[in-house]
């Protein structure tokens, strides 16, 4: 097994790496048209667009416009330097460097990189993202990437609902659609940084259902599926990638009620996913100047940290919840009531207990990395979705409806 793991991983780096540096060996110029186009799109929307006015629906526009500020700045001529460093230009800095994002990618893609004040080094992900997103602006606008993406994402999840209605019973599928609406998934599609983490979900859950993995396969799968998680992921909603396909898991192998092996099957997950996102952080030390350590260190004690920025103010999190009681008093409704279930099903715990233990996977997420977490919880809370499907499929299966 272990052979098969450091095999996998070395396959997975030297694939991962030749990919993105392939796709920075697009020139600037194939793209350039399609990313004016692009920024103007997006400068129309607003960076910060809401759906319907909801916060929670809000589109991470300014992200997206990133990926695309990334592809006209690239220096191409050095394709791997280009691929490591993930290089973004911008006129200010803070707030203003936000909101001015669409506006700074059309200057880059009309006038090439003297035209912004500031290089910023992005060089802590991977960006795999752009290996699909890349050739296709070669090809197609901002928009109708996104009529690709709601095409292409809303064909999984339908793929995937008619398999669990088929292989399991009309009760896991409707749960599942529920918690796709109940989530924000028909906005999903409208961000390409939305999306990665979905895509990977569902095609994971389509392949427990349909290949039924071995024993001796489950954990090389979950390592691939973590890995792949932090090449083409901005850190959005990765929880999913593991929890969605886990609960498939449980209700496909009754033998899956063992807390053992799936923790050990997170574990193999997370190795994946860590090991893999550490990888470029070295690769980026080797090959560009970048200082790379720094921005890693720095990071990571922020997103732990306790600290957001609301207004341009740093706050503690604890100080903005103080003032937050009827908001306090409902999540504790909320925490109590599936506390309450739980005990009176006690006896189901040994069977369906599992379910409960990826129910946990987001809620511990968002502990670890509070900053993170709050800091944008307007994409975040995507995440639970994990914790609401874990638990309804306890609910049903505990309650022993037919055709379980």
């Amino acid at each position: 097994m272990w052979k098969k793991v450091v095999c996998t991983y070395i396959a997975l780096v030297v694939i991962f790496t030749s990919l993105i540096v392939a796709v920075f060996a697009i020139p600037n110029s194939a793209v350039r048209d399609n990313v004016i186009v692009s920024a103007e799109q997006i400068d129309s929307e607003g960076i910060f667009f809401r759906v319907a006015g909801c916060p929670l629906w809000q589109i991470d526009n300014m992200t997206d416009c990133m990926m695309l500020n990334m592809n006209v700045d690239a220096e191409t001529a050095s394709p791997l330097h280009a691929a490591m460093v993930n290089e973004y230009g911008k006129n200010f800095s803070g707030n203003r460097g936000y909101f001015d994002m669409a506006k700074d990618t059309r200057l880059l893609a009309e006038k090439g990189r003297g035209a912004v004040a500031e290089q910023f080094c992005y060089a802590r992900y991977w960006h795999g993202y752009q290996v699909l997103l890349r050739p296709l602006l070669t090809v197609f606008t901002y928009y109708q990437i996104r009529i690709i993406n709601y095409i292409l994402l809303f064909s999984l999840a339908f793929v995937v609902l008619f398999l669990l209605w088929v292989r399991y019973s009309p009760q896991t599928s409707i749960l599942f659609g529920i918690s796709l609406l109940l989530f924000g998934f028909p906005v999903v599609p409208l961000a390409i940084q939305f999306s990665t983490c979905f895509y990977i979900a569902l095609l994971a859950m389509i392949y427990v259902v349909k290949r039924r993995p071995t024993d001796k396969e489950l954990p090389i799968f979950f390592f691939v599926v973590g890995a792949v998680t932090s090449y083409a992921d901005f850190l959005t909603t990765p929880q999913i990638t593991l929890g969605l396909p886990m609960v498939v898991l449980i209700r496909e192998f009754r033998e899956f009620k063992e807390f053992r092996k799936v923790i050990l099957l997170m574990m193999f997950w997370f190795a994946g996913y860590s090991l893999l996102w550490a990888t470029k952080w070295v690769l980026a030390d080797i090959f560009t100047d970048a200082d790379i350590w720094s921005s890693v260190a720095g990071n990571i004690a922020l997103r732990t940290s306790s600290t957001v920025i609301t207004g341009g103010v740093e706050t503690s999190i604890w100080t903005l919840l103080a003032d937050k009681v009827i908001l306090i008093l409902a999540a504790c409704v909320v925490v109590a009531v599936p506390c309450m279930y739980v005990y009176r099903k006690r006896s189901y715990i040994k069977d369906y207990g599992t379910l409960l233990a990826v129910a946990l996977i987001v809620p511990l997420w968002f502990v670890l990395l509070k900053n993170h977490s709050i800091q944008h919880i307007f994409f975040t809370w995507r995440a639970w979705i994990v914790t609401f499907y874990a638990f309804s499929l306890f609910v049903l299966l505990t309650l022993k409806l037919k055709r379980q």
